[in-house]
């Protein structure tokens, strides 16, 4: 089972402000150990490993991880008392990792996936394709994990094996996919739009240019696009992606895959400030998903997600306020308060008091979440770096100037240790330290940073993108204080 599943893009990246907020929290073993009864418990020591096994799977695929890891533990107790560690015993860990990875619980995941790599080794060897996808999924658990170099050293040894291997299709697609969004993670965007690009090629040959797999790997290379501020380049990609997936379900325009591609275009439209067709492109892919899942689900807090996001953009508050409201009460219900899409969503409506001027809240709701991020991850994660950013914004536009710097200080030096000083996200914070230099006439200093920064991003990013004008004019500003 892939690990594939929960790594998501969690990193929103605002350029004005440098808002980057990327939300991992944890739950603890106790809360998802479950407690049957025992009567229940004498119940399932009966039941055969196959049968705890499908049980796990059945829920796993509805969503239901901590009822799937309440079972994959009782196949991996059945497996191991039976037959020892084989391969029964092996598939019960990967299945429990995965789940485990799901919910953010990586210290509980990381073991099993070594023991499963250990195991493989043993029963397939290093040349088999077994083992190969268990070195994946514990490499995916590290990027998950922020363990970016780690990761890359197990992708590149994958990279190897693969075509030592000769295996050139799905599985290496799927492999060089990962590779281009812990790039982009890093920062390295021009390594991750020449994997993006190698993908594309291997699905025409694999599927041809009219397949949804071909589409999927298309939204990927958008949101590269995406995230650097080519919002043509990406529009011109996800618009092609929908056609595509149109013609493949002429029959069901209710899809997940319609209603992803739709999201995804709402997305760029807003960023581009066409705020009707987003709108309108959010409000169907919420039809959609509210027919395809219940108001439980958590795709349709999700999907929900979207819409509040660019009505709090707009300034209605009112309209926003409530859907972050159902968006909270699906997430506690379904996974709990100490889940990290519980704290997105809380941070989320830290920005919306912040917008509205109701300062104390949302202070309350950051600090709570950067004290949840530093005992889950610890302080040396680009996750809790970002929220040391954010803070700092926040604490800048209260004028709140000694804690502003403090905080920007401390983020930046967690950026430079985890993602380097090269990183696009690196020279951002940079220049809205500058900033905070600038606004109390420390202008040396300022234009220091401003023009470290706008070096960072040229070199990253190069002159044509958006986020380098941005720097340029902030220098520009810069002079233009100093008279």
């Amino acid at each position: 089972m892939s690990v594939k599943n929960y790594l998501s893009s969690l990193a929103k990246l605002l350029l004005s402000t440098l808002i980057i907020s990327v939300f991992v929290l944890q739950l603890t073993a106790q809360d998802i150990s479950g407690d049957p009864g025992m009567n229940q418990n004498n119940k399932i020591d009966n039941y055969s490993w196959k049968k705890l096994l499908k049980k796990g799977n059945k829920a796993y695929t509805e969503g239901d991880y901590k009822d799937a890891i309440f079972w994959f533990k009782h196949a991996l107790k059945k497996a191991e008392i039976e037959s020892g560690h084989d391969i029964t015993y092996g598939l019960s860990a990967d299945y429990l990792a995965s789940s485990y990875g799901y919910l953010q619980l990586y210290d509980e995941a990381e073991p099993l996936y070594r023991e499963v790599i250990s195991i493989y080794e043993d029963i397939y060897g290093v040349d088999d394709p077994e083992y190969a996808n268990s070195l994946q999924n514990l490499a995916n658990l590290l990027v998950a994990k922020g363990s970016y170099k780690k990761a890359e050293q197990l992708y590149l040894e994958l990279f190897d094996l693969y075509n030592d291997l000769g295996i050139n299709n799905s599985d290496y697609a799927s492999l060089l996919n990962e590779m281009a969004e812990l790039y982009v993670l890093q920062g390295s965007y021009i390594e991750a739009e020449s994997f993006y690009s190698e993908v594309l090629k291997l699905k025409i040959k694999e599927f041809g240019q009219n397949h949804p797999s071909y589409a999927a790997s298309l939204e990927g290379l958008a949101y590269l696009y995406q995230i650097q501020g080519l919002y043509d380049k990406a529009e011109a990609l996800d618009i092609e992606a929908l056609d595509i997936i149109k013609k493949a379900n002429r029959k069901n325009k209710f899809n997940r895959e319609y209603s992803i591609s739709i999201y995804n275009l709402a997305v760029i439209y807003q960023a581009q400030g066409r705020y009707g067709k987003a709108e309108q492109f959010y409000k169907e892919s919420l039809e959609i998903d509210e027919k395809l899942f219940d108001k439980n689900h958590l795709q349709y807090a999700v999907s929900l997600s979207g819409l509040a996001s660019l009505y709090k953009l707009l300034g209605f508050y009112d309209k926003a306020e409530p859907l972050y409201s159902e968006i909270l009460e699906i997430e506690e219900k379904v996974l709990g308060k100490d889940h990290p899409d519980y704290a997105s969503s809380l941070y989320d409506v830290a920005l919306l008091y912040q917008a509205q001027g109701i300062s104390s809240k949302s202070e309350t709701l950051y600090l709570q979440a950067k004290e949840i991020y530093s005992k889950v991850l610890g302080k040396d994660h680009p996750a809790y770096a970002s929220t040391l950013i954010s803070l700092a914004w926040f604490y800048k536009t209260r004028h709140q100037y000694t804690k502003s710097k403090q905080f920007y200080i401390e983020g930046l030096e967690v950026y430079e240790k985890t993602i380097g000083k090269d990183h696009p996200y690196y020279a951002i914070a940079l220049s809205n330290l500058a900033g905070l230099y600038k606004v109390q006439g420390e202008y040396a200093m300022a234009e220091s940073l401003y023009l470290e920064s706008n070096k960072i991003i040229k070199n990253a990013l190069t002159e044509s993108n958006p986020s380098y004008a941005i720097s340029l004019n902030n220098l520009a500003g810069l002079y233009d204080d100093k008279g």
